[in-house]
């Protein structure tokens, strides 16, 4: 990735690559300054595409900064990108993050919209992993406010769809789910 950025400075899909590279590693100081200067020049190329995918990525660099009120304004500048586009795929992936940081925050009202709608665009792409993902996200919400039942018809759904699609390495996961609700539901008895 560095090696493209040597030949192809003003690269800015390798500059993002580079960028998440950096939020994994928890480098998140070179991120943001990688990810600032890609997002200036997506905007200078009139890329909105790619402006979504860098400010949610620069988003995710905050919440792994643990300043995930800052991510809120990047993801709302993202989803308003990649509805322009009509880019299904990142407003599932904005969405979802922005479900997380709701949640992070106790909002728990606006985190299940935002599971809802990445569960929605997952759906329109046809997507069976993310929808499996969101169904969980909403679960793990539901099982957070003690709604135990929803969270586990939620972890039934997804598991439905595991079976349906043929999705072995999320079983493993979403089966964790029912199993915690049910240990749950015995101690409250």
């Amino acid at each position: 990735m560095e090696r493209v950025l040597i030949i192809e400075p003003d690269n800015v899909t390798a500059k993002r690559f580079l960028a998440n590279v950096l939020i994994d590693s928890r480098e998140f100081i070179l991120a943001h300054e990688l990810l600032t200067l890609a997002i200036e020049q997506a905007k200078t190329l009139g890329d909105i595409r790619e402006l979504a995918r860098l400010r949610l990525s620069l988003a995710n660099n905050f919440v792994g900064k643990n300043e995930i009120e800052r991510a809120l304004p990047l993801l709302s500048m993202a989803r308003q990108d990649a509805a322009i586009e009509k880019y299904w795929l990142y407003l599932a992936y904005i969405f979802e993050l922005s479900g997380h940081v709701n949640q992070r925050l106790n909002r728990y009202a606006a985190a299940r919209y935002q599971y809802k709608k990445s569960i929605h665009y997952h759906q329109k792409i046809q997507c069976p992993y993310g929808q499996v993902q969101g169904q969980n996200n909403l679960a793990e919400l539901e099982f957070l406010e003690r709604n135990y039942s929803q969270a586990y018809r939620l972890t039934k759904r997804s598991l439905e769809i595991i079976i349906q699609r043929g999705l072995p390495n999320v079983r493993g996961k979403t089966l964790k789910l029912p199993s915690k609700i049910e240990n749950k539901l015995q101690r409250i008895r």
